[in-house]
Formats: structure tokens, C-alpha cells, sequence
């Protein structure tokens, strides 16, 4: 049971952190086409 519990929360946490690298990309790229359009 505990480690089903643990094995989830892994898959949760590496989701999560995906999930903020590629949002963290997008900004990133997203204010460095704003200040090539300027």
C-alpha cells in the first residue's frame, strides 16, 4: 500500500516538475520574441 502511495506521488513530482520546465521554456521564449519584435 505505502509504496503504490510513494510510486504515485514519484509520477506526481516528476509531472509537476515537466510541467514547470516547459512552462518556465514558454515564458523565457515568450519574452525574447517580445524584445525581438522592439
Amino acid at each position: 500500500m505505502l509504496r503504490g502511495i510513494m510510486h504515485e506521488m514519484n509520477i506526481l513530482v516528476t509531472v509537476a516538475v515537466i510541467a514547470g520546465l516547459y512552462v518556465s521554456i514558454f515564458l523565457v521564449a515568450e519574452k525574447v520574441f517580445m524584445q525581438d519584435e522592439d
